[in-house]
């Protein structure tokens, strides 16, 4: 055996024989005690004995004392107290034998055997020191003679070969002594390791399980069933019996009544080891899942029967259920808004080209087709977003113009950008070809993505597209702006669907949805995603790649289209409709959103009505102050709620805060306009210091006659 694993077993050994060492020195002192008074009592002559043995006496009452103060130290302090005592004890028993067996005193070497055999050789490690004890035995008993001259040659032969006999014997049972208590060892650890190793495996088994008899008693049942039914074990079969199926959850045909305990009962006339689904019940509000075999437990049939928590479960059925509704609801209700959409866009195109159109009805009519396309794009998104759902999301390539392509969605915003005073502008690169291979539309989709964007968060300044041919000829395409900026904490989540927490400074409209739809396309076009720029305050940047050849063509095949050499650049011309000098104004319309002015500032023109116009919640403010200042306030404000940097709702609270503080002296009423329509937003118009609060959309008898009541 190993140096380590021997010592573990000696150790265990003389931890298991001192007690009994302790016992026998316990029992020895009573013995002792009787011994000398019957002997005393029998024979009163032999006092003088008792005298001479005395010492021994009080030796031995002293060492099992020392030895019973110790029992509870550690055991190295257990080893040399057996040796020292049956040490002492082989000395007096040759004292003896010389007194009452002078002649052959092998009773009392036999009892000095047995005393080193069971009290001292086996709390000594070492087996040399063994043999040293052995030999100084034999020499004790066997060669006193030699040193007193009293001795024969036929004796000492006899004590020869005894001694050497017994040594050579002892050796012999200590080794398969040694032998048999070192696999008894391994055997109980190995036994000790798997139990603790099934313990810890039971204690970690996420389910409940418990074994139970024919007679309907609980054999095991482990901490984690009795954990889900919130019960003991003896209170186990009384759970059980009242546990029933929920509706439509029976799994098991084995009876046709629901409850669980039926189903148990009729187990037992099934097969060993076979599973059978049972069925899911609820207990204390958590939906369990049964499941159970037949089994031999102690040679006699049981039952196993386990449970496992299926909340899980059943929110995972209901999760993929509501997604394919979803995927099917938005599928369905995406192509039904197409239609009329399609329609509205068509007929409104047809009369832009009406030569009877007057100037103002074009005008009118541009901006219903582009917030038509705008809405069609959002639709498109939703479509995409369900395709997404389903997994049949793709991209059909074909040849067409790079340029239309690009100056179609650049053309879908510059009338906003005019309003806005924003430079918008398109560069391309001279090397790329005019025809490219790459999805049109999706491409044209994602461009209206970004572009929209940008003008959102674009106060003054510009919106800038750049095409070009990167390093790998695949085209690049950028779109950056002078607009507000986006903090790096933002950023990582731009791509992720739905993502709200940060709406009100990144993307206050929108159903989140464009940009990681935007990024899919992008993948699919050129094995690449869009890569963001920004820093807050000082604009943004966003570009992609995409593949614009067929596979195995190269550039070289479509230089020739190139008709010149130097970067071609459209600029759409802003459009000043500044309406800061309009006298005695009356209502402020404040809305991010150019159309929504558009439309609420022509309903008041024909209602003679005066307005202005504030595109971000700073700038309504400073005009606010500023009509003050001029003993011109406004009697109404048009409040959108989400607006870039600054929404409705604090800049409402703003407001208040400075009729509170005197900077002005007159309190405008502010109607709130936002396209919220719950009762926490028309909570929260009030809670602010809104007047009153118009969802959108809303007929145009209701806005006038809205603020004709303030005015």
């Amino acid at each position: 055996m190993g140096e380590s694993s021997y010592n573990l077993w000696w150790e265990e050994e003389v931890n298991q024989k001192f007690p009994i060492f302790k016992k026998y020195l316990e029992s020895a002192r009573r013995v002792y005690a009787i011994f000398w008074i019957t002997y005393l009592i029998i024979s009163p002559e032999n006092l003088s004995l008792f005298i001479k043995t005395l010492p021994y006496t009080i030796t031995h009452y002293t060492i099992s004392f020392t030895v019973s103060l110790l029992e509870h130290k550690s055991p190295a302090k257990k080893f040399w107290f057996p040796v020292l005592y049956v040490e002492y004890c082989q000395i007096a028993l040759w004292v003896y034998s010389l007194s009452f067996c002078s002649s052959h005193p092998i009773l009392f070497e036999m009892l000095g055997s047995l005393l080193m055999g069971y009290f001292e050789l086996p709390f000594i490690k070492s087996k040399l020191l063994t043999n040293l004890i052995l030999i100084k035995h034999v020499i004790l008993w066997h060669y006193y003679k030699y040193f007193s001259g009293n001795y024969n040659d036929s004796e000492c032969m006899i004590g020869h070969a005894v001694g050497f006999l017994h040594i050579l014997a002892y050796n012999y049972i200590l080794h398969q002594t040694a032998q048999a208590a070192h696999e008894k060892y391994l055997y109980r650890k190995g036994k000790e390791k798997a139990e603790n190793q099934l313990e810890v495996i039971i204690s970690a088994f996420p389910d409940g399980f418990f074994v139970i008899s024919e007679d309907n008693t609980i054999e095991y049942a482990n901490i984690k069933m009795l954990n889900l039914l919130a019960c003991s074990q003896h209170e186990l079969p009384q759970i059980l019996s009242s546990i029933i199926f929920c509706p439509g959850k029976k799994y098991s045909n084995l009876s046709q009544n629901e409850s669980l305990a039926h189903h148990m009962h009729a187990m037992f006339d099934l097969e060993f080891n076979f599973e059978i689904m049972l069925g899911i019940s609820i207990s204390s509000n958590i939906n369990l899942e049964w499941k159970g075999s037949k089994i031999l437990w102690e040679s006699k049939p049981a039952l196993l029967i386990t449970a496992r928590n299926a909340n899980s479960i059943i929110q995972l059925e209901r999760t993929i259920a509501e997604d394919k509704f979803k995927t099917v609801l938005l599928r369905t209700v995406s192509h039904e808004l197409r239609t009329p959409l399609n329609a509205i866009s068509l007929l409104t195109e047809e009369l832009i080209q009406e030569p009877s159109t007057s100037e103002i009805c074009r005008d009118k009519l541009s901006m219903i087709s582009v917030s038509t396309r705008l809405l069609l794009t959002l639709v498109s998104d939703l479509l995409d977003f369900s395709r997404m759902l389903a997994g049949v999301f793709s991209v059909q390539k074909s040849w067409f113009s790079l340029q239309e392509v690009v100056k179609g969605a650049c053309d879908l915003i510059h009338i906003q950008a005019k309003k806005k005073n924003i430079a918008l502008v398109m560069r391309v690169d001279p090397s790329l070809p005019r025809i490219v291979y790459s999805d049109p539309l999706r491409l044209s989709q994602v461009l209206l993505n970004l572009l929209s964007n940008a003008l959102k968060f674009t106060m003054s300044g510009f919106i800038e597209i750049i095409c070009l041919l990167d390093r790998k000829n695949y085209l690049k395409i950028i779109v950056q702006d002078s607009g507000i900026g986006i903090d790096k904490a933002s950023i990582v989540h731009l791509f992720d669907e739905f993502y709200t927490s940060s709406l009100q400074a990144i993307n206050p409209q929108g159903c989140g949805l464009g940009l990681p739809i935007s990024n899919k396309i992008v993948k699919e076009l050129g094995n690449s995603h869009i890569e963001v720029e920004s820093a807050k305050g000082k604009g943004s940047a966003f570009s992609f790649s995409v593949s614009i050849f067929e596979e195995n063509q190269s550039l070289d095949a479509h230089l020739s289209d190139t008709e010149n050499n130097t970067c071609e650049e459209i600029n759409f011309l802003q459009l000043n409709t500044s309406t800061t000098n309009i006298s005695n104004p009356q209502v402020l319309i404040v809305d991010d959103n150019d159309m929504n002015r558009a439309i609420v500032s022509s309903l008041l023109s024909h209602n003679k009505i005066n307005i202005l116009e504030a595109c971000t919640g700073k700038q309504a403010i400073n005009m606010i102050i500023q009509q003050d200042r001029s003993k011109n306030p406004f009697k109404v404000i048009i409040m959108d709620g989400e607006m870039p940097e600054l929404d409705g709702w604090e800049t409402t609270k703003i407001i208040v805060d400075l009729k509170r503080t005197g900077e002005i002296k007159s309190m405008p009423n502010i109607i709130g306009y936002t396209a919220y329509s719950s009762d926490e937003d028309i909570k929260q118009c009030i809670q602010c210091g809104m007047k009153e609060c118009l969802t959108k959309p809303c007929t145009s008898e209701a806005l006038i006659s809205t603020i004709l009541k303030y005015l």
